[in-house]
């Protein structure tokens, strides 16, 4: 309960005051506190990152027909880039295979994640717009929740991509290299990913689809 509280003056000392107290309010300290503490949002950054990534994970495992699907669908098209470049690795006249190889990779991995943010992203808008303007959370902490929450699952598929690709295709059996491989396919991910997420964000699919298929 907030209670205007006014400090008191004797009359004798101030017959006629001139100058009356402003009233202070327990409330409005209470909420400028908070604001001075938070900022806009009610709660702070970390427990808004800490939310959201809590409900990303959990809308994740929820869903675990897509998940499946992603992880699969890597492993079979990594089944096929290895037959189509099978042991080609310590070949030295196989030099050029081993570059198509490599894009063929880069450009599977890129597609997949750049395709994974674009087609889902649009969909959770209306959700974002309303929880947004009630002024729940930031975007930054929804960002960084998302991402960091599918990480974890588009290394999965990245690894076991690579580790299929990686012996089929019969490259050097070292385990920095095999490191490294790993780690810039995985890279490359993470970042067209991203881009994914910037045009989900920036256009609508289902406008940009109709005006090229016209």
């Amino acid at each position: 309960m907030c209670i205007d509280t006014v400090p008191y003056t004797p009359i004798w000392v101030s017959p006629l005051p001139l100058d009356l107290p402003t009233p202070t309010s327990t409330c409005s300290k209470n909420s400028q506190e908070q604001r001075e503490d938070f900022g806009e949002y009610p709660v702070s950054f970390p427990i808004q990152f800490y939310v959201l990534l809590k409900r990303a994970f959990l809308l994740i495992t929820r869903d675990k027909t897509l998940s499946k699907m992603r992880l699969v669908m890597h492993m079979l098209i990594g089944v096929l880039i290895g037959v189509l470049y099978y042991q080609i690795g310590n070949e030295a006249n196989h030099v050029i295979d081993n570059f198509g190889f490599l894009m063929s990779c880069i450009m599977f991995l890129m597609f997949t994640a750049f395709s994974s943010m674009v087609l889902t992203f649009p969909a959770e808008i209306p959700i974002i717009n309303r929880e947004y303007f009630n002024r729940w959370y930031s975007l930054q902490s929804y960002y960084l929740a998302i991402t960091f929450a599918d990480v974890p699952l588009q290394t999965i598929c990245s690894v076991g991509y690579c580790m299929v690709v990686y012996f089929l295709t019969a490259q050097p059996l070292d385990i920095y290299r095999l490191f490294l491989f790993i780690l810039s396919c995985s890279m490359v991910a993470v970042v067209a990913q991203s881009i994914g997420l910037i045009i989900g964000v920036s256009f609508s699919i289902q406008v940009w689809a109709w005006k090229v298929f016209k």
